[in-house]
């Protein structure tokens, strides 16, 4: 082995100690760049050199399909073709070979297959629905808790329990509960801290059936996870000696990476094939400093465990570090000294300060007033390293989420700076990704026509938008399906279209696609659609290669999945891509080279195991690192994961380790940023992450120059091209809002996004009725019928007539079985509870469902009107009035009502003073509103009524009149995309996705 002199000699004294110490188990502690993969490759080839084994009696383990493949080049350099039979494997790969090398001990998973993302989700959807759940599915949104229960399964399998052993830890939990609970002598009511153990324990009740349930599904449909695979290895070897004996005696050593992230599933593994020896030849590398896996069933503990099963091993730190600078490291080191939880503060005799081989390395940091500001700064100082002649793939941007780098990537287009996502685009997230699936949907269901106005307003459909309007009010007041509209010539001919042929033909290709399901497969199916729809062309004609990407890489699942499944249809695909939009699973782009040097984009999770001369850190803000941790809503037993319900300061531990992470993968330089308000509209005050105070003698970049170039370039660079009006849409909308009645619900509409205003209150697109949108409305109903009785009868009725008039109330509503039972008991159980709290309160009501709608209203010249849900007496002799509105959704605090909070949009008290607005212009109307009330429903003692004030009146007036002038100037420009479009039934239309 030539080689393997030149690299041993290279090695420094700790590095050649890890790899010459062969024999026991060895502990080597390897901060960030100290070369731990060199010493795992020297030390195998130094086992080949001195023992003279078989490579094949070796076994690396390590986490990722890319490490072992590292792992294995490395190798081959130093002993040449013998790496080819050294077994380097990641844990999953090694226990899938050992499933398949012996079927007849593993009959019952020969025959399975991987389950893929969405087929999990599925199952867990249909288990969800079977069950009867009291804890684990909130009315409100049955699959709330889907990824938690598949998260906290995952979590079980990888602690090696089973449905069965979780069963009896909730047992002894239970147990020791009714021992610890303790009563607060003050009130005599059971502490909070009781009562919400007592709360978990039914959940993880809830969480063994669901568990138990999901195993058999799993069986049923012939599928494993991941998880699975490493658990019936282990409880393989457990129980059969004679498999267990064969791989003892065939490694006679074992590697092992990343060690800080092994689970305990995964040491089971390593301590079963390690158990015939009292000290066996284990090799551990890790560095709890960066261990950031803790959601993959990771904990820190894993080094002292193996101290403590192994008190004789061999323990070995790495300090020499070979990638980054000093600067960078001093920086990092006072990062990670503010944890507690260390080796250096649980080991005497560790020491982990890392030395550089170069002085230098500049870290910093830069505040701005806003997220386009900060972008712009990045894709700026990217432009100026490539200008200084610096190689675009050693830079990299880091960040939290996937979503963060989406408004960066739009400022590097636009500078024109080549750039690759690491872990792959979401392409589901791609607009023209969205239009050719909203374009499947509509040849699925020709009739949500909502949707149908979506596809009518598509760049390559190319319809005139005064024919989609006209169409649209025409469709409305026919009262029929765009679809059945359009398919009918005559009937077509009365909407008064400049084009009806070509609208007509849309008809006719969708017919014909539908036809073609019956004799094609589905990949031929979807190639036609792309064709024909005059999609490929488009897309072709602007010669973009990532879009052209994208679409490719929707054709390969497509093909896969036909090949899968050789029936496969329509409605089965988009079966599978509801499930992925509605728990957002992602679909990643197919690796594209663009055959040029281009920036690397990542989150800091992706980066582990990179390096890049400039590291830029991007929107470091407490929301994004501190308040990340994801909502826990299954913490499982201390018994199975003691480490799992943290405490803000472990929380904070983690992200530190993270943030460590980011920092040491830069050789050169580091950038951290931030800016101080991310939203658009309304601002929201960012605090930055405690990180950056965490970090000494860190500067502060004078960024001036930037924020005043990005003033100046920002509206260039992002100048909305104009969306012209023709004269004919000009003079139908004029048509349309001239003498239109303003309603609240509509002004709010308008202040949210005039562009959605006009869609839902001028053009009235059709929309389906939503679930809970049905259910208030017969919630609604039911309390008018009621009420109606009460005022006719002068006596308050029993609380089934309430029930009664509900139930009618919910036969009007169209629902799905499982939604009408839901809703119905539901509703049930919410009118009861009201009824008992407000029976001894309520008042006969002057009126219930009063529509100003006939008596034409104006506020000067302004039509207006509305709709109040009950209206009674304060003081009958001076005719003062409380409108009372009901809300069957989450109770408000009177700050939130009044649009004072952070979260609040002012959007209710607007309702209110609307209403007493609509009272005073009404000359019918006899009455004076003095106070307008809302009503919770669900928490009757949560009511909030507000007195309204003359200078209430007097904003609100002076808004109307401003909203109207912009109505009838047709000022329907969409809003900046933001967080109120995520809420919105037209984002689609607006945005594409």
């Amino acid at each position: 082995m030539p080689a393997y002199e030149d690299y041993l000699a290279k090695l420094n004294p700790a590095q050649r100690e890890a790899v010459t110490e062969i024999e026991g188990p060895v502990l080597v502690v390897a901060g960030p760049g100290t070369g731990k993969t060199q010493v795992l490759t020297m030390r195998i080839a130094e086992i080949l050199k001195r023992t003279q084994i078989n490579p094949g009696n070796i076994l690396a383990l390590t986490f990722t399909e890319s490490g072992v493949i590292a792992m294995r080049e490395r190798l081959k350099d130093i002993v040449g073709s013998a790496a080819h039979y050294v077994d380097i494997y990641t844990f999953h790969s090694f226990c899938n070979d050992i499933i398949k090398k012996w079927p007849d001990k593993f009959m019952f998973a020969k025959d399975l297959e991987p389950i893929t993302e969405v087929e999990k989700y599925q199952i867990m959807r249909g288990i969800l629905d079977k069950l009867k759940l009291e804890h684990l599915r909130p009315f409100g949104s049955k699959y709330y808790y889907l990824r938690p229960a598949l998260n906290a399964i995952s979590n079980l399998k990888r602690e090696g329990v089973s449905a069965e052993k979780l069963r009896e830890i909730i047992k002894d939990d239970a147990a020791k509960l009714e021992q610890e609970t303790e009563v607060n002598p003050r009130t005599g009511k059971i502490f909070g801290k009781f009562l919400d153990r007592a709360k978990n324990i039914g959940k993880q009740s809830e969480l063994a059936d669901i568990y138990e349930e999901y195993q058999l599904k799993l069986k049923e449909r012939g599928r494993y996870d991941f998880e699975d695979m490493i658990m019936f290895v282990v409880d393989k070897l457990k129980t059969d000696d004679f498999l267990l004996a064969y791989y003892q005696e065939k490694y006679q050593y074992f590697l092992i990476d990343e060690y800080q992230d092994t689970n305990t599933a995964q040491n089971s593994v390593v301590t079963l094939l390690g158990s015939f020896f009292e000290n066996p030849n284990i090799f551990v590398v890790g560095d709890d400093d960066q261990s950031i896996y803790r959601f993959q069933g990771a904990s820190l503990e894993n080094i002292l465990e193996f101290t403590a099963q192994y008190p004789e091993a061999k323990k070995i730190v790495l300090r020499e570090n070979y990638r980054s600078s000093q600067g960078i490291l001093d920086a990092s080191r006072s990062l990670i000294t503010k944890n507690h939880d260390r080796l250096e503060n649980r080991i005497a005799d560790i020491t982990k300060e890392l030395h550089a081989q170069t002085v230098g390395g500049i870290v910093n940091f830069a505040e701005f007033e806003d997220g386009n500001e900060e972008a712009y700064f990045i894709a700026k100082k990217i432009q100026e390293l490539r200008n200084d002649g610096e190689d675009l793939s050693e830079i990299a941007v880091f960040y939290r989420n996937n979503a963060d780098v989406l408004d960066l990537v739009e400022f590097l287009k636009k500078l024109d700076i080549p750039y690759e996502v690491r872990g792959g685009n979401d392409i589901l997230a791609d607009i023209q990704i969205q239009k050719i699936i909203a374009l499947l949907r509509l040849i699925d269901r020709p009739s949500d026509d909502m949707n149908f106005f979506r596809i009518l307003n598509l760049d390559f459909v190319d319809i005139d938008r005064e024919d989609v309007y006209r169409l649209t009010k025409f469709v409305k007041q026919k009262r029929k399906h765009y679809y059945d509209i359009i398919r009918d010539l005559t009937v077509l001919k009365e909407a008064q279209l400049k084009n009806i042929v070509k609208i007509n033909n849309l008809a006719v290709l969708i017919d014909q696609w539908i036809s073609y399901q019956a004799n094609m497969t589905f990949a031929e199916f979807f190639e036609a659609v792309l064709n024909e729809s005059g999609c490929m062309d488009y897309i072709l004609k602007k010669e973009d290669i990532r879009e052209l990407n994208r679409i490719k890489s929707l054709f390969d699942i497509v093909k896969g999945l036909n090949r899968g499944d050789h029936s496969m249809k329509l409605a089965q695909f988009l079966e599978q891509i509801d499930v992925m939009e509605e728990h957002f699973l992602s679909i990643e782009e197919t690796p594209i080279s663009l055959g040029k040097s281009a920036v690397q984009l990542m989150t800091v999770h992706k980066a582990k195991g990179l390096e890049f001369n400039a590291v830029f850190i991007f929107k470091a803000i407490e929301k994004k690192w501190e308040k990340q941790q994801s909502r826990n809503e299954l913490t499982l037993s201390a018994g199975i994961m003691p480490m799992q319900d943290l405490t803000k300061h472990e929380q904070e531990e983690d992200e530190r380790r993270l943030f460590y992470v980011a920092l040491t993968r830069a050789r050169k330089e580091v950038c951290i940023s931030y800016a101080k308000n991310y939203e658009i509209g309304k601002p929201r005050l960012q605090a930055p992450t405690v990180m950056i105070s965490n970090i000494e003698n860190l500067q502060k970049l004078d960024v001036k120059s930037y924020q005043e170039e990005a003033k100046e370039r920002l509206e260039l660079l992002f100048a909305k091209p104009k969306e012209e009006m023709t004269e004919g849409v000009n003079s139908y909308l004029k048509e349309l809002v001239k003498d239109y009645a303003l309603s609240v619900t509509a002004l709010n509409n308008y202040l949210v996004c005039p562009r959605k205003f006009l869609y839902q209150n001028v053009l009235k697109v059709p929309r389906v009725k939503e679930r809970h949108l049905s259910f208030g409305t017969a919630i609604h109903y039911g309390l008018q019928q009621f009420f109606e009785k009460f005022k006719k009868e002068k006596v308050l009725p029993p609380v089934e007539v309430l029930i009664e008039e509900f139930y009618k109330g919910m036969e009007r509503e169209v629902m799905t079985e499982k939604d009408n039972e839901e809703s119905i008991a539901k509703g049930d159980k919410l009118l009861r509870e009201y009824y008992a709290y407000n029976k001894d309160k309520w008042q006969i009501p002057y009126f219930n469902e009063y529509n100003f709608l006939s008596h034409k209203v104006f506020l000067e010249d302004i039509p207006i009107t509305g709709q109040m849900d009950r209206i009674e007496p304060v003081d009958e002799q001076m005719s003062t009035v409380n409108v009372v509105d009901y809300k069957t959704g989450r109770p408000k605090t009177e700050n939130e009502v009044r649009g004072l909070t952070e979260n609040s949009d002012g959007d209710l008290m607007r309702q209110l003073v609307f209403y007493k607005l609509l009272g005073d212009a009404d000359p019918w109307f006899k009455w004076h509103i003095v106070t307008g009330e809302l009503d919770f429903l669900e928490k009757p003692d949560k009511k909030v009524r507000i007195q309204i004030l003359p200078a209430d009146v007097q904003g609100l007036t002076a808004e109307i009149k401003e909203v109207y002038g912009c109505i009838q100037d047709l000022k329907f420009d969409k809003i900046e995309k933001g967080a109120p479009c995520d809420r919105c039934d037209f984002k689609k239309i607006c945005w594409g996705s």
